[in-house]
């Protein structure tokens, strides 16, 4: 019982792991096309704003920054 509790508690924090590897993935990206959009002198299209905002909402949401 003990050795499914440990091994319970590693999955969980290698699937944890994955979603924050995942989400500093994403805001790295998120940055980079920011960047890469507004260096060429350019704005977002509304519709890529609006749903990039979204995800970076979500992100304070899960508690992540």
């Amino acid at each position: 019982m003990e050795d499914e509790v440990v091994a319970e508690k590693t999955n969980r924090q290698v699937v944890e792991d994955e979603v924050a590897a995942e989400k500093t993935k994403r805001q790295a990206l998120d940055s980079a096309l920011r960047c890469l959009i507004q260096g060429q002198g350019g704005e977002l299209p509304p519709n890529v704003a609006v749903g990039m905002n979204s995800l970076e909402g979500q992100s304070r949401k899960d508690g992540n920054t």
